[in-house]
Order: C-alpha cells, then structure tokens, then sequence
C-alpha cells in the first residue's frame, strides 16, 4: 500500500481540521479510506484509527448516521485484532455520544452499558476515564428519562471526584437537572448554588461561566416561584451580557423579558412594564416590525396593560401583534388564538360585548369546525379543553350580560357534550365563579337572574323553534376591523 501517499494524506487532514476547514477534512478523510478499500487493508489497526478520526469530522460536522457507521465499523475491526481493552472503549464512547446527539437514546445506553461494564474490570475507580463513564452513563439514563438511575450514577461519579475544579461543577449541575426533572426544586437549587460558587472562584463572577450559570439559575427560581431570587439572578445576567454580548443583542433583550417576568410576579408591573418596553426596542433594532418576536413581546405588553386595567392600550398592543401574526402565520395558529382571546378579554371589559362576541365565536370554530386545527384532547398544548372551556364561559358571560337566552341555551348544549349530567344551573354557577374571578359585570341592563330560560325547569322547551343549526359555533358574516378577516374565516 502507498504508505507515504497515506501519511501525506493524514497530514493535510489534520491541518485541515485543525484549520476548522471541515469539508477539505472530510474529502481528505475518505480519500484515505477508499485507499484502504482499494489495497484490501481495511482490517487494520491503521485504519481503524483512520476511520475514528474521520468520524470525528463527520461527528463536528452533525452527520452522526455517518460517524455511527464508521465508529461501529472501527469497534468491530479493533476488537477482532486487540480486544476490549480502554482503546476500544474509546471508540464505543464516541458511537454512544453521537447515536445521543441522533436521538437513538435506549441504542446509546446500551453501550454506555458495556463502556461501564469494560472501564470498571480495568481501571481504578479514581481513573478520570473511569468517573466520565459513570457520568455519561448517568447522562444517558436521564436521556431515556430514567431519572432515578441518573441521579444514582451522577452522585457516585461525584463521589469519586477529588478536585472541586470546573469538572466538578458540571457534575453538580448534572445532579441539579436530575432533580429539577423531578420537580424537586428547593435540592436542585442546592447543587446549582454549589456549582455556582465554584464556577465565581475559579473564573469569577463576571465570567462567561458565571452568566451562563446564574441565567440559568433564574429559571429554576422561576419554577420554584422563588421570583425575589430569580429577580436578582436576571439583574446579575443583564448587567454581564451588556459586558459579554452586547445591548443590542435578543439575548440581552430576552433577559430583560425575563427580568419583567419577575416583577410581575412580585406586583411591581410599572418596573415590568418599563423592561418590556425596552426589551420591544431593542427587539424591533434588530428584527424589525414585521417579525413574530416583535409581536411576541407587543403581547406581553399588552398583558401588562391588561393587568393595569388600562385596556386601551392594551388593546393597541393585542391588535398589532394579532395583525403581525395574521400576516406571517395566517389564522390557523395558536399565537393567533391566544392573542386573539386577549383582545375579546379586552373588549369585555370594556363593555364592547358586540367585539368581544364576534371574536370569541370565531376562535370556537377552531375547536369545533369539522376542519378546524385546535383538538380539545390534546395534552401536549394549553390551547386544551381548560382553553376551550373558557371561551366558552366568556361567551357565556356576554350572552347572561346581554340577555340573550338562545345562544346561551347553545352554549349549555355545549357544556352538556363536554360534562354530561351537567345542569344549566350548574352551568349559572359555573359562569358567576368565573366572572368573578375575570371582574366581568354580570346581570346589567336591568337583567334579573331569575328571568333565565332554564331548560330544567321546563321554562326553555327543547321542542321549541330554535333550531340547534341557528348557533354554529364562529359562523358571523359580519366584517369588523379587529384583526378577523369574517369573509374567509374559515380554516382551510
């Protein structure tokens, strides 16, 4: 074989990896295989580290069905000719990560399985090679969402961790999000607090790793509705993105969002809102109008408005970001729904219940038009039965308010298909619990609780001339300039 030609080739391969140069890496890289191929030498000791490095490219590169390929094509020629020994751990190790990173996760843990298995009858238990595997290892059961393995293998890997360096900082973390995983915020904050410290003496507490860390700690207080904490977190993370990053940046404009979010929580909304408009600055500096992150945070405006009671301008700010979504993601979307319950909230309060009505049947329809995209059922979104649920009982508040008993006698059908058994009096308490709760005016214009039809009492006939088809859920021909385009308002 042309040994000479191999090596030149292996140098330029390096250099070119080296160099981040990752396609003349790959290229270089298969051409050296294909001279394995050529001269029969594939069942060499050379070529299989060869084809580890080339997996290595392709790993960097995300082709990790290619690294997988090469790597198990490696393990299985080094095994032939030199056993399982640490080398051929090695090699294994790499293939687990990259059918992770492929989301093969059970495939991963299998050989993180056997790398523990081979580590452990070879090395000490101190050997760093050794306390990594039981790391990945418990990596890989969180992966499978096995948390309890995971918490079991990252503490023992902890344990055998002599030095409280960077590593050890990391495998407290890892233990964190164990047990954030389980919910078990109040320890998960302990090992955080833990990894922080270490993180500020070795690097400080301007470091990069420092605002990574203490960011990410702002969540979990977040979770842990602990929002006087996150607060201070997010104020740590400003003021070291505007050091690391740049003002200008979505990352510093995100944080400032998240900033808000703890004062809201603490009552401050002035503060909250002061953010918000500064992060939405920053955010149209960079993205511009025209841009569902825009139209992201003109609706968080607008629910800081809301919460203020100053509907007018959260008005404003719901119908902006209505049009913005409209325009890029049409109307068969979730942002549109929910932005859109925003605004027929508003309208309610302000007594525009003409609005409000026509937005709250449309956004019905969705749920249950034969062609509409929202599912009632699906656990995997809120815009759920709880969402649909509700809309229901704001149109319900408009019909008692208003006094119009015939939509409301189709509203309870409606109840009653989603709670059999449910009476319409059931139904009364139901809308005066949730009206109070949502500060709707219930029983105005000299409306009197008493003089509902209720069909349980034989005052609403179901035998009557209103027929069930006369109320269809979103169906109003009606145009209004609120953001609904009524004469195509049907999901395609």
């Amino acid at each position: 074989m042309h040994k000479n030609q191999i090596n030149r080739l292996r140098k330029s391969f390096f250099e070119a990896y080296d160099d981040d140069d990752i396609l003349k890496a790959i290229l270089t890289g298969e051409r050296i295989l294909k001279m394995y191929e050529y001269n029969n030498c594939t069942n060499s000791l050379y070529f299989c580290d060869d084809a580890y490095n080339l997996a290595c490219v392709y790993s960097k590169d995300g082709k990790f069905s290619n690294s997988v390929s090469l790597l198990k094509k490696s393990a299985e020629i080094f095994e032939k000719l030199q056993g399982k020994n640490l080398h051929y751990t090695n090699i294994l190790n790499n293939m687990a990560i990259d059918l992770s990173n492929s989301g093969q996760y059970s495939a991963s843990l299998k050989i993180f399985k056997e790398i523990y298995s081979i580590r452990r009858s070879i090395l000490e238990e101190n050997h760093p090679d050794y306390i990594n595997c039981l790391l990945n290892l418990g990596n890989s059961y969180f992966d499978t969402n096995d948390i309890e393995n995971a918490v079991i293998y990252h503490k023992k890997s902890l344990s055998l961790r002599d030095k409280k360096d960077l590593d050890y900082a990391d495998n407290l973390n890892l233990i964190g999000y164990d047990l954030e995983e389980t919910e078990d915020y109040e320890k998960a904050t302990d090992y955080f607090l833990a990894a922080l410290d270490i993180i500020k003496k070795i690097k400080g507490g301007r470091s990069e790793e420092y605002l990574k860390n203490i960011y990410y700690l702002g969540s979990v207080y977040d979770k842990n509705k602990n929002f006087a904490e996150s607060k201070n977190c997010y104020e740590k993370s400003v003021e070291l993105i505007k050091i690391y990053i740049d003002e200008e940046h979505p990352y510093y404009a995100e944080a400032l969002n998240k900033l808000a979010n703890s004062y809201m929580r603490l009552g401050n909304e002035n503060k909250a809102l002061t953010l918000r408009i500064k992060s939405l600055n920053i955010i149209k500096n960079i993205v511009g109008k025209n841009h569902l992150y825009y139209a992201s945070n003109l609706k968080n405006i607008g629910d800081i408005y809301f919460k203020k009671n100053d509907f007018k301008r959260a008005k404003k700010m719901y119908e902006e970001s209505i049009e913005i979504k409209r325009s890029i993601l049409g109307e068969n979307n979730d942002e549109y729904v929910r932005d859109s319950s925003m605004l027929a909230k508003t309208y309610i309060k302000e007594n525009n219940f003409s609005a409000a009505e026509k937005i709250l049947e449309n956004l019905t329809y969705y749920f249950k038009s034969p062609c509409g995209f929202l599912d009632i059922n699906n656990k995997d979104s809120d815009l759920d039965k709880e969402f649909y649920v509700s809309l229901l009982l704001d149109l319900a508040s408009i019909y008692v308010t208003t006094n119009n008993a015939p939509k409301l006698y189709a509203i309870y059908k409606e109840f009653e298909s989603l709670e059999p058994g449910l009476s319409f009096d059931d139904m009364l308490n139901d809308i005066k619990s949730f009206a109070e709760n949502e500060n709707i005016p219930l029983f105005e214009n000299d409306f009197a609780e008493d003089s509902l039809i209720n069909p349980d009492n034989n005052n609403f006939s179901e035998d009557s001339s209103i027929n069930e088809n006369d109320f269809i859920f979103g169906h109003d021909n009606d145009n209004e300039k609120y953001g609904f385009n009524t004469d195509d308002n049907k999901p395609e």
